[in-house]
């Protein structure tokens, strides 16, 4: 290659190859070295500036239910009585003691365990630990789904503008503030595409002809260079595939990652872009965090893998057309403007109107070839872009990769709620979009950026101006509404907190009062009951039991908790909200209980604003637990 001029050759599959020029390895070298340092440096400044914003820790996260519960197996591992929790109850689902502690299962131990790891690292709180990884999640989010975009789209302000919205989309101002699994998902997947996508492209790569390396004034003995290559690629399956398998570990929800990805890379062996060995590698790695996460819920835990993966007692078949439409609804609410009923329309059918768009202008190509090739033909051939630009992606490779990411989850969310409707419905339960909701525009956006450039000078000039006027507008409403809103607004709100330092959402005002009272209170003998049990247990650390379903079954519950704790005297006491709020619909009313188990009150329990306070103390109840405990064959 004289003058040091790249030499293009033709490949075996008719792909025009650009290779590099001698003279050009160690600028390109260095180029690899910056951009692999690109993407920790920018999640570091992220980060820096999000652990920066004024008064963050002044706003008390809104702890839910489910992270009740995995909040509180981190506080028991951490003070030394193992990753344990207690029994969870889920609406309209039968509800009966089996103990007082038991291990984590209805939930992945993997946030309970990060949440362990930050505390004994840093010895920092659990409500510091929480901040923490939510701040590294949300960074770690913008960063990887700028990247993922940017990286596919073609050059401009542009294609700039619609990865900075991509990434915008990604997060909430609520995944800087709770703690959510969420957050940890949508920050992770960014990474698993773009290492799949990444060995997929590298393979290809080095698929070409040998003639390439004589070419490029290498030896056939130098060959070897190919297969180190291959092994580099090799590495990038592997790891994509324990990070997409690993993910399970954070949400049971998040299998869908490693089936789109799997999919994905069935097609490209299919399409011959891939080795069979590179799909099983991959399947291999993905599964072996899922089975062992399995394997140490059988372990440690009792049940079956239905009711410890938290997907009720209960098999049906129940399918309705209508759970397609509420699937593309959920995955098409991006927000913007929201309240205009028109809002959601426009983008439920856009994505209609672009596919058709495409299909109308480009009539003649589309007939021949598939959009794919519609992509490879506007962008060139794989092995093109990598030389001339290291840093992007095939755009072709990951416009499939995020069809059949999106494809499995609404795959996986149909047949969950299929299968295990009577649980819950799945399909209409908005958060588990949001791992997908920047795919929207690499699906429906990008490909339009692309085949403007197929057009004339005007047609070109409109297309692009429309575009960053529309995407314009989109950072706009992520500047200035959809992210400092809801931050100021919490920052207004007079939130009361709990000793823990969480919002307490139950038994205002006083909720501090009640729980350090509760804390006084406790000891074996005494059995709490409570309208939002895992909120007090999470803040007293006592095991508290839901509201049974009468006197009956709460006698037969302290009858087997009196002997496997081994005493004779139990205490029982209800601690309850006035206002039972968003549980109306599967908690009785608490004037309902009050009714129900209020003959055996005790006189003399200290009174809380914000919470009703009664002992159930029955006297044949009692009797009962002596007898139970002293029999050779009694429960356990």
């Amino acid at each position: 290659m004289p003058n040091g001029r790249s030499n293009p050759v033709m490949t075996p599959r008719n792909v025009r190859v650009t290779a590099p020029a001698a003279s050009d390895a160690v600028p390109s070298r260095i180029q690899d070295y910056a951009r692999r340092l690109a993407i920790p440096l920018a999640v570091g400044a992220t980060f820096a500036l999000l652990a920066a914003l004024p008064h963050r820790t002044q706003i008390p996260p809104r702890v839910s239910s489910d992270y009740c519960y995995q909040l509180l197996a981190a506080n028991r591992l951490y003070e030394g009585l193992g990753l344990t929790s207690l029994q969870p109850i889920a609406p309209l689902q039968p509800w009966e003691w089996q103990y007082d502690w038991g291990f984590l299962t209805q939930w992945p131990a993997g946030y309970s365990l990060l949440v362990w790891g930050v505390r004994r690292v840093t010895g920092a709180s659990a409500l510091e630990s929480l901040r923490w990884i939510s701040v590294a999640s949300c960074a770690l989010a913008l960063v990887g789904w700028f990247v993922w975009v940017k990286r596919m789209s073609p050059r401009g302000v542009a294609g700039t503008l619609l990865a900075a919205v991509a990434a915008g989309c990604s997060v909430t101002v609520s995944f800087l503030i709770d703690p959510t699994t969420d957050a940890v998902v949508v920050a992770l997947l960014p990474y698993a595409l773009l290492l799949t996508c990444t060995a997929v492209f590298d393979r290809e790569d080095t698929s070409q002809d040998p003639r390439v390396d004589e070419d490029r004034g290498a030896s056939r003995c130098d060959a070897d260079s190919s297969q180190r290559f291959d092994s580099k690629a090799t590495l990038y399956l592997v790891t994509a595939g324990l990070l997409a398998g690993g993910l399970f570990w954070i949400r049971y929800a998040s299998v869908f990652i490693p089936l789109g990805i799997g999919v994905f890379l069935l097609i490209e062996r299919i399409g011959r872009r891939l080795h069979a060995r590179d799909v099983v590698t991959f399947a291999i790695a993905a599964a072996v965090p899922m089975v062992i996460l399995l394997t140490v819920n059988r372990t440690f835990a009792q049940g079956s893998a239905q009711t410890q993966m938290n997907l009720g007692s209960g098999i049906g078949f129940h399918f309705e057309p209508a759970m397609l439409a509420t699937a593309w609804s959920n995955f098409t609410a991006l927000g913007f403007y929201d309240y205009h009923w028109l809002a959601r329309w426009i983008f439920a059918l856009w994505p209609v109107v672009a596919v058709s768009g495409i299909a109308l202008w480009r009539w003649k190509q589309i007939s021949k070839n598939s959009l794919e090739e519609r992509l490879d033909d506007r962008t060139g051939a794989p092995g093109t872009v990598a030389y001339a630009r290291g840093s992007d992606l095939d755009p072709r490779q990951g416009w499939r990769l995020s069809l059949c990411v999106v494809g499995a989850l609404f795959v996986m969310l149909i047949g969950a709620t299929t299968v295990f409707g009577d649980k819950f419905d799945y399909v209409a339960l908005e958060r588990y979009y949001r791992p997908v909701r920047p795919l929207y525009f690499v699906l429906f956006a990008m490909p339009v950026l692309w085949f403007s450039a197929d057009g004339n000078w005007i047609s070109r000039r409109i297309i692009r101006i429309t575009a960053c006027a529309l995407l314009l507008i989109a950072c706009s409403w992520l500047v200035r509404y959809e992210w400092p809103r809801p931050y100021q607004r919490w920052l207004a709100a007079e939130r009361e907190t709990t000793p823990s330092g969480y919002w307490a959402r139950c038994f205002t005002p006083d909720a501090a009062k009640l729980y350090g009272w509760l804390k006084d209170e406790a000891s074996p003998e005494l059995i709490v009951v409570s309208n939002f049990h895992e909120f007090v247990a999470l803040e007293t650390g006592l095991s508290t039991l839901p509201i049974p379903k009468d006197r009956a079954t709460l006698d037969d519950w302290v009858a087997r908790i009196a002997t496997a704790r081994g005493i004779t005297a139990p205490r029982v006491l209800f601690v309850l909200d006035p206002d039972i709020k968003w549980r109306e619909y599967w908690i009785p009313a608490t004037k309902d209980v009050i009714t129900n188990f209020e003959n055996h009150k005790a006189a003399g329990t200290t009174a809380f604003a914000g919470a009703v306070l009664f002992e159930y103390n029955d006297e044949k109840l009692a009797e009962q637990a002596r007898s139970t405990s002293d029999s050779p064959n009694g429960a356990s």
